[in-house]
């Protein structure tokens, strides 16, 4: 005869069983949760982006770019007038000679150069020196002239340049639109350009003024 159960025993036995049930319930949830979680990442992984969608975030991206790049000559240029005034408050009271009152006045022709674009709060024979390194590699420079304010001394914001040969202008002229010291040229003829007649809106002394109106009153004046 087999042993008799107790009614504490059989129980005990049932309540096991139903412990197993419910263990192995919560494993089959636990595998739904994993498996769900898979099938969601594989979802965002196979996202595919419309081309249409690509090609205006690049379209947005370059516009973006160039305006800030745009930004960024303006804001230089603030920077740039505001050093110029600083400049011209301190050396209001100084004394400064003529603009054309150096050997570089002389000397525009049909074959100049033309440069404006660079720094110009920096001072005059600086400019001239960065202006004679950058434009060395269409063969060597022969004359650079950065008119200025006698009054004040501060330089006008253009230049002309001579280079040695005269062949080589073309190469200057490709530089036209590249940077020197963060800043964008403008190079040009000079013959083509209202400056190499006269400069507009100047102040200087008396013999600036006269020189100014015309290139040939240079020599009248001395």
């Amino acid at each position: 005869m087999g042993k008799k159960e107790l009614p504490g025993e059989k129980r005990k036995k049932s309540k096991s069983t139903t412990d197993f049930q419910e263990l192995g319930d919560d494993d089959d949830m636990l595998a739904l949760k994993k498996q769900k979680a898979k099938s969601q990442e594989k979802d965002e992984d196979e996202i595919i982006v419309p081309k249409n969608d690509i090609k205006e975030m690049t379209k947005s991206i370059k516009e973006l770019s160039e305006a800030m790049k745009i930004l960024q000559e303006v804001l230089l240029t603030k920077v740039d007038l505001l050093e110029v005034s600083l400049k011209k408050e301190i050396t209001k009271n100084e004394k400064f000679l003529c603009c054309f009152d150096c050997e570089e006045a002389k000397g525009n022709n049909s074959k100049t150069i033309f440069v404006k674009g660079f720094n110009n709060a920096k001072p005059r024979d600086e400019i001239k020196h960065e202006l004679r390194n950058f434009f060395r590699s269409c063969g060597g420079v022969k004359r650079v002239f950065v008119p200025t304010e006698c009054k004040t001394g501060v330089p006008l914001g253009f230049a002309f340049l001579d280079l040695i040969n005269e062949e080589d202008n073309d190469k200057a002229l490709d530089l036209n639109g590249s940077y020197m010291g963060g800043r964008k040229l403008k190079v040009k003829m000079a013959k083509h350009r209202d400056e190499f007649h006269g400069f507009p809106d100047f102040g200087g002394c008396d013999r600036c003024l006269w020189t100014n109106n015309s290139p040939s009153n240079y020599m009248s004046w001395n």
